[in-house]
């Protein structure tokens, strides 16, 4: 299952646009210096761990994994005990050894169909971006950002034009408020919702912010098939998106975005057609 160079001349705001993760929410306290430190230390220590693992390709002790992370051994078993817990690692019980878990060779089999899927569906994004002249994106669910369902952006065709309003590859976004990101809502994602309390935030004076009035919209998108973003996420900015299929489930959103000066109500009939064909081919060829 297929389950996640801008010129200079150009105008990029990806910096503006979609930095979420450095946006914090009123009333949360801010962690201390050293609370960061410690933590990003940890974090390196227990990456570090793995790697040991992985290289060595056998299962090893605490007392030998300190020595090779040059780390204290209760420092390296608690690091161990938060791994296990989340499947990254695994122990032996007979010989307390640890080895690595199944939640890294799942991780790594979504890498793998993650390749596979831009592979699949570059050739398809660069003649719509061709017959259209617009950028173009193929995107899937993310983790939440702050408990806002999120998207990532796999693959980018460049605009023709020096304009250009979208982020890199590898960017996160909001999902209620992008064309892409309500696709993915409508289909895979809507659940996450049930989380939210309170309006959502609003980005520009077409963002919508009412849960129930996106539920509305998001039963409108899966009874139609395609979804619209207009000027939602930033004022000059239009998206059309259309679902990507596996057999019966949506795994990601194909979307032609560019600005509103260019992508005006007269285009629409004719770029929603491409974009629901382009979604169609990717999807034929996951079969």
């Amino acid at each position: 299952m297929y389950t996640v160079k801008l010129w200079a001349t150009k105008l990029d705001l990806s910096g503006k646009l979609f930095n979420m993760a450095s946006k914090q929410p009123t009333g949360a306290r801010t962690p201390k210096a050293g609370e960061r430190d410690s933590a990003v230390k940890s974090l390196t220590k227990a990456l570090d761990l793995m790697s040991v693992m992985g290289k060595r390709r056998h299962a090893m002790g605490v007392t030998e994994l300190a020595a090779e992370v040059e780390m204290n051994k209760s420092s390296v078993h608690r690091l161990l005990k938060t791994l296990a817990a989340s499947g990254y690692v695994d122990r032996n019980p007979t010989t307390r050894q640890y080895f690595l878990g199944p939640r890294l060779f799942a991780l790594g089999k979504v890498y793998d169909s993650t390749v596979a899927l831009k592979g699949l569906a570059r050739p398809v994004m660069e003649r719509l971006a061709q017959q259209h002249g617009e950028a173009v994106h193929l995107t899937v669910p993310a983790r939440s950002e702050r408990g806002i369902p999120s998207l990532i952006m796999l693959e980018k065709i460049e605009s023709n034009y020096h304009l250009t309003l979208t982020p890199y590859p590898g960017a996160l976004s909001p999902a209620y408020c992008t064309g892409a990101g309500k696709v993915l809502l409508a289909y895979v994602m809507e659940d996450s919702l049930a989380e939210l309390a309170g309006p959502l935030p609003r980005y520009t004076v077409h963002t919508v912010t009412d849960v129930g009035e996106l539920r509305a919209e998001l039963a409108t998108i899966r009874d139609q098939g395609y979804a619209f973003d207009r000027e939602e996420l930033e004022i000059g900015l239009t998206c059309v998106a259309a679902p990507v299929w596996e057999g019966k489930q949506v795994i990601g959103a194909i979307s032609l975005s560019g600005p509103t000066t260019r992508l005006t109500p007269d285009r629409f009939p004719v770029v929603r057609q491409s974009v629901l064909a382009a979604a169609r081919e990717i999807s034929d060829l996951l079969r």
